[in-house]
């Protein structure tokens, strides 16, 4: 990851925390405002101020280094606010923690996240916006698509696809050679079994229907 000085946060959040957490150990930035949509927020992080949405800020500030701090199951809103700003003039960076372990032979996409601890195998592809959590696992050749969230401690074993925008909750495990859809949910704790159709959210050992992502 490139050195650079300034960079503002757009997600107001816990997410915002980890994140500023990770530059900030890493002496890689200056995480100088945050953005978030919600009226009335307070800043996430002491002595940083927030402006509530892109207008207010751009009062203020020009374009910069950005990063979008929304977790799923908002990964498409991760993706448009992205699109947002890049459009805007503005410059998406990664997040990639120094005490991750990434494996040679391995695709990673733009606008990603990527945590203390995180394991991605060899042969790995990691598509737009995904957000990997703390000591979650992705072992080889796995494929997941744009705006995925692996939560911390989860395991997706080797040769699993997962479809974009879906969310692998936090200690969940996806056995090997698996297809998971768009759009799933996979509940904290859950051990996936068997492939899971699009829209769908699942839970439990072995993990079972609950109902529809609508």
């Amino acid at each position: 990851m490139d050195k650079y000085t300034d960079i503002v946060i757009y997600g107001g959040t816990g997410q915002a925390k980890v994140i500023h957490a990770i530059l900030s150990s890493q002496e890689l930035t200056n995480v100088f405002a945050i953005i978030d949509d919600t009226p009335g927020l307070e800043s996430p992080i002491k002595g940083v101020p927030i402006y509530c949405g892109l207008d207010e800020y751009e009062k203020v500030h020009k374009p910069t280094n950005f990063v979008v701090a929304i977790g799923n199951p908002n990964g498409e809103v991760r993706e448009t606010l992205s699109k947002k700003l890049i459009n805007r003039g503005y410059t998406q960076k990664d997040v990639v923690s120094v005490i991750s372990n990434i494996q040679p032979h391995t695709k990673i996409g733009t606008g990603v996240q990527i945590h203390p601890g995180v394991i991605i195998m060899t042969y790995a592809t990691i598509g737009n916006n995904c957000i990997i959590n703390t000591r979650a696992v992705v072992e080889h050749d796995c494929t997941l698509g744009d705006n995925v969230e692996i939560g911390p401690n989860a395991t997706i074993a080797g040769e699993v696809t997962i479809g974009r925008n879906t969310w692998i909750g936090a200690g969940a495990t996806v056995l090997d050679k698996l297809n998971i859809g768009k759009n799933v949910i996979v509940g904290a704790g859950a051990v996936v079994t068997k492939h899971i159709p699009d829209n769908t959210i699942v839970v439990g050992n072995p993990a079972k229907f609950l109902r529809v992502n609508e």
